[in-house]
């Protein structure tokens, strides 16, 4: 994470950022002994993002389907040619708090928003002191996907 602060937004992200963040929650598992998998998901999604931008395929695609590696659906999916710009598809469940982070359908006018949540955290970390959600700190990577999709 500080590497990429450094190159995109010319500032350092501390272990003592982590920790400011997260607060006991594990928003940012997976960093500085964290439990969880939420910073891993957010660098993924990061790494799609710069991805299908380079390829240009928020172009050449109306929708974008982003299903976690750690996931299989064995059931049809329902269709999303009808999905509206500014809607996002959310499995029901497995919220915990925020919304379900495990597979997301989104127009791809929508995509460059809703997969760039390291900006929330690298670009202006210190907006995130005011914590939504009626907390003291981001308790888990699907209460800060609620907050960021809300954005």
């Amino acid at each position: 994470f500080n590497e990429i602060s450094r190159t995109c937004y010319n500032r350092s992200f501390t272990k003592q950022d982590t920790f400011s963040i997260t607060k006991g929650g594990n928003l940012l598992g997976g960093l500085s002994g964290i439990s969880g998998s939420g910073a891993p998901q957010m660098f993924f999604m990061w790494v799609a993002l710069q991805q299908m931008a380079h390829l240009g395929l928020f172009d050449r695609y109306q929708h974008i389907i982003v299903t976690r590696s750690d996931r299989m659906y064995a059931e049809p999916h329902p269709p999303v040619n009808r999905l509206p710009p500014m809607h996002v598809l959310i499995p029901q469940g497995q919220d915990y708090g925020g919304v379900n982070d495990r597979h997301l359908v989104m127009h791809s006018s929508d995509a460059p928003h809703i997969l760039n949540q390291l900006h929330m955290l690298l670009y202006v970390p210190l907006r995130l002191q005011k914590f939504p959600l009626g907390t003291d700190a981001w308790p888990n990577c699907e209460a800060g996907l609620k907050w960021w999709l809300a954005e």
